[in-house]
């Protein structure tokens, strides 16, 4: 009888079950928030969050005379991420007060976030 490693088939299934396994193993899921705010004149301007310079979202700032709180969920290796906002077009946007609201984080300056291994 046939062990299951010496079965091509099997050896392959189980190598790709094994390397999802590590690597879902090292994700961990967190959540953050800033308070956006967002002044301009004219039309509402779009703007752009990125996470480790990967466009996270693009969207327009509708709310005049409010800001948003926008919660940023992350599924990611443990690490430092930089967290970074862009106004496209006219205005001015500014993200405030950054929270984190779940999950093996802290933030070591304003826009650097750490994911921590343990949690």
């Amino acid at each position: 009888m046939l062990g299951l490693r010496s079965d091509p088939c099997m050896c392959a299934i189980m190598s790709s079950f094994e390397l999802c396994t590590k690597y879902n193993m090292g994700i961990k899921s967190v959540q953050v928030q800033y308070d956006v705010y967002c002044d301009w004149q004219g039309k509402p301007p779009n703007y752009r969050l990125y996470v480790n310079g990967e466009l996270f979202t693009e969207r327009t700032f509708i709310w005049r005379d409010f800001y948003l709180e926008e919660v940023i969920p992350i599924d990611a290796t443990p690490g430092n991420y930089t967290i970074r906002y862009e106004v496209i077009g006219n205005g001015h946007i500014s993200a405030r007060n950054p929270k984190v609201l779940s999950g093996p984080c802290e933030f070591l300056s304003h826009d650097i976030l750490r994911i921590n291994n343990e949690g």
